[in-house]
């Protein structure tokens, strides 16, 4: 048990650093809302553990979250315009507030 312990433990941050490297903070955001309702899921396949009823209003909030999440990010890069086509002097003004002097 302690084997099976370590190796998940180990493994699951060993995979979290790992995304951490290659993910945007709002992809983070996301896996951070998943994370509990992945949790509550495992624990009810891997130990049998049924959910109450608080575990349920939480999943639902949280997945209500994770939905507005997905689409705010979705219309946010529909919007965000191409580097390419913005001159340096636009892209500094848009991403760093900076008009210059």
């Amino acid at each position: 048990m302690l084997l099976y312990a370590a190796v998940i433990v180990v493994m699951g941050k060993l995979c979290w650093l790992a995304g951490l490297k290659k993910a945007t903070s709002t992809e983070l955001n996301m896996a951070n809302l998943l994370n509990p309702m992945l949790a509550i899921f495992m624990a009810y396949l891997i130990l049998g553990e049924k959910p109450n009823f608080a575990q349920y209003c939480g999943g639902i909030f949280l997945l209500i979250g994770f939905i507005l999440s997905l689409i705010v990010n979705r219309t946010q890069i529909n919007k965000t315009p191409r580097l390419e086509k913005i001159n340096p002097r636009e892209a500094m003004e848009m991403f760093m507030g900076f008009r210059g002097v």
